[in-house]
């Protein structure tokens, strides 16, 4: 799962699902790291290549 919320990393975990958090900025990104997100990545265009989608 993919997310740019605490609430959203919660959600991953309680589906037993992995979890990318998704930060614009410094702020989102500290948030998640403290909320346990291990990897969070500013921009999704890696991502979206891997899927296929850029």
């Amino acid at each position: 799962m993919i997310g740019d919320t605490p609430s959203d990393l919660l959600a991953a975990r309680n589906a037993g699902v992995s979890f990318l958090g998704y930060a614009r900025d410094a702020g989102r990104a500290d948030r998640l790291r403290q909320a346990g997100a291990e990897a969070v990545v500013g921009s999704l265009e890696g991502v979206l290549g891997v899927l296929g989608g850029a």
